[in-house]
This record gives structure tokens, sequence and C-alpha cells, in this order.
């Protein structure tokens, strides 16, 4: 991350223009819908990007990506629930109000609820999550590191949202990937591409562990 000086009016240019995506995946996620900047989320999406840049600490280990989609997520969610538009879509336990570890607890709670609703969309279940992934580590390995990759392809995740579909035949010529993998592995690629375009970063924590060597 760039150092970032809030009386700097290129240097704020600067922070927007390289992590502005985030307020749209995060936005997407939580509305079901393409937010557009005259949108009250992009606004509040700014707000807090300029206070992640605040309280980034470097040494506390995440990168600055991670813990602003972090900010970015708790003051949408602050929105809506200020407008009582929180509550239809993610219950949330009272005792957790109180507990010391609220907001880790709560991004967790809302990451598995927000990935359960966008996989549906494509028709995908966490159980179905079980049963498609590759069982060899090597290989489940490469699908998740090929994943990443698409994750950052605008023209292929564009082309995902707003279709439900992968272009395998773009993502073999361009990834080098054979079509017949592709095929195997389509639903598992397409619920991990999600998860690194959505910013799940809490969940991905969990990509890779368990199956065979």
């Amino acid at each position: 991350m760039q150092e970032f000086n809030a009386d700097n009016r290129e240097s704020y240019d600067a922070l927007i223009l390289q992590h502005e995506k985030l307020i749209f995946k995060i936005a997407a996620r939580l509305t079901g819908r393409f937010i557009t900047k005259s949108d009250d989320e992009y606004s509040i999406g700014l707000l807090a990007l300029h206070e992640a840049s605040q309280n980034y600490i470097k040494t506390k280990g995440a990168d600055f990506e991670s813990f602003a989609a972090k900010v970015v997520r708790r003051r949408l969610i602050d929105y809506y629930r200020q407008n009582n538009r929180l509550s239809q879509n993610y219950p949330l336990d009272e005792n957790l109000l109180s507990s010391q570890d609220f907001f880790a607890e709560v991004d967790m709670r809302l990451e598995i609820e927000e990935y359960k609703k966008l996989l549906k969309k494509f028709n995908i279940t966490f159980k179905d999550l079980v049963k498609i992934s590759p069982k060899h580590k090597d290989s489940r390995q490469k699908i998740i590191s090929l994943a990443q990759r698409i994750s950052e392809d605008d023209e292929i995740t564009q082309h995902l949202v707003k279709t439900g579909k992968l272009s395998l035949q773009i993502i073999t010529t361009r990834y080098g990937v054979n079509i017949k993998t592709l095929e195997k592995y389509r639903k598992y690629l397409v619920a991990i591409v999600l998860m690194y375009w959505g910013k799940f970063t809490s969940l991905q924590a969990y990509l890779g562990q368990g199956g065979e060597e």
C-alpha cells in the first residue's frame, strides 16, 4: 500500500483508484445488485477506505486490501442497520453484540451468509462444495491458484456474474489450462472464483485444508 496523506488530493485519488473495486464488490454481495457511483453505498465506501487508510497497521499481519474490505463491510452494515435493511437478510444473535470478538465473529457469520446467498444464484450449496472439491491436495491447490488469477480478470468475472457461466474457452486460451480439467472442476472453480472475487477473506483462510496428499 502506498503511503496515504489525508491532506494530499493526489494521494487520496490514488487510494480510490487502487481500491474502489472493493466497494463495488462488497456492496454487490450485500445488496444482490451492482451499484454505481451515484448510490449511497459508494459514498459510504469511500469514507470507509479513508478510515481504513488512517487505521491500517502493517505489523498486524493482514494486507491492506483485506483490512479495508472488513472496514467497508462494517460501514455498509451500519448503514443498512440504521435503515432497517440488515436484519431482513442477516439475522444476528443478540448475545453476539456484547462479545469481545464481536467484529471477528460477525465478519465470519456475515461472510458465510453472504457466500451462501451468492452461491445459491449459481445453484451451488456448501454441501456441493464438499462433494465437488478435488480430493487430491495438489489438484485442489492448482484450482485455487487458478481461481485467484481469474478473480482478478474483469472480463471473465463480469461475464460470470452477469450470465452465471464461466468462459471456459477464454480461460483455456488465456491461462493454458486443459478444457477437460475445467469441465471436470467447473462448479468448484466457480465457487472459489466467487470467494476471491467477493473478498471473502475469512473463508479464504480455510481453503486447501484436508484431502489426500
